[in-house]
């Protein structure tokens, strides 16, 4: 009578996993064994950069230098990216040289000057980064004679004039508005604004209902530009003055007058205002003539 042995070879496989998963653990955990493999934790901080585990190594373990304590490169700061050697660390803002993340960069995290702490123009200023080598060059945009159209995706808003100056009063004031009262023209945008009242310069801006070339009242034109009672103001030309006259006694028909017999002088049955004077008939054959006047019969 034969006894069926039961072989555990056959259970040898189901084991082999959970076996070499233990060995595995021992290994990893256990760094200072001949041929271990090293961990992620142990190796960080030890001022050698390791290919698969750190982006960077200074050393240490401490976050806010560049390199955190997980040996991973902060946000705004750049590190070596030799292997097996010590990692050095910089922050981006303000080492001159242009980032993907900064506005500008003039070699320092000096406010005041164009380019902030955090690499951000300047309210005021204008920055140029023509190398990104290099530093960038800040100046004030208002004031410099060249129009800043501004860039609204940065928060800058853009320039209305520019003069060349920042003094208020001109025509451009010290943020490069255009004042009140004034005309500012910017024929070419790389050359100084130039500013002036558009009342009194000779021709029809809008707004203005006649401009004669001064700013004087009581020729017909006033100082604001606007037609004086008792006179009519023709703009042939909206380049050239205006030209205005009191149109009673101009010996033509103007909206508002009774007659019109080519003076301004009383007891002649056309009055100094154009009126019919009492006991007299005012005729007009013609509107653009002058009146004709008699008494009545």
């Amino acid at each position: 009578m034969h006894t069926k042995r039961h072989s555990s070879h056959h259970s040898i496989p189901s084991l082999l996993p959970a076996l070499c998963f233990g060995l595995l653990v021992v290994w990893l955990d256990t760094p200072h064994l001949t041929g271990g493999v090293i961990s992620p934790d142990s190796v960080c901080g030890d001022g050698s950069r390791h290919f698969y585990y750190e982006s960077c190594d200074d050393g240490n373990k401490t976050s806010g230098d560049g390199c955190s304590k997980y040996c991973n490169i902060e946000q705004g700061y750049t590190c070596t990216a030799e292997v097996d050697v010590k990692s050095i660390c910089e922050f981006n803002c303000g080492n001159g040289r242009g980032d993907d993340t900064e506005h500008c960069d003039d070699g320092n995290r000096t406010a005041g000057d164009g380019c902030n702490s955090k690499c951000r123009i300047e309210k005021g200023y204008e920055c140029i980064m023509e190398y990104i080598d290099l530093p960038s060059q800040c100046f004030i945009a208002c004031g410099n004679g060249k129009i800043d159209y501004g860039n609204y995706s940065l928060g800058r808003p853009g320039e209305q004039c520019d003069d060349g100056n920042q003094t208020s009063g001109d025509g451009c004031n010290s943020k490069c508005r255009t004042e009140r009262g004034f005309l500012c023209v910017q024929d070419d945008p790389e050359e100084p604004t130039v500013c002036g009242r558009p009342c009194g310069n000779g021709s029809l801006n809008s707004g203005e209902r006649c401009d004669d070339g001064n700013t004087a009242s009581g020729d017909g034109c006033s100082k604001k530009c606007n037609v004086e009672r008792g006179f009519v103001c023709i703009q042939d030309n909206p380049e050239e003055p205006s030209y205005c006259e009191r149109p009673c006694g101009n010996a033509e028909y103007n909206a508002g007058e009774k007659c019109d017999d080519g003076n301004t002088a009383s007891g002649d049955g056309c009055s100094a205002k154009c009126k019919v004077e009492k006991g007299f008939i005012c005729t007009w054959e013609d509107l653009s003539g002058p009146s004709d006047c008699n008494p009545k019969s």
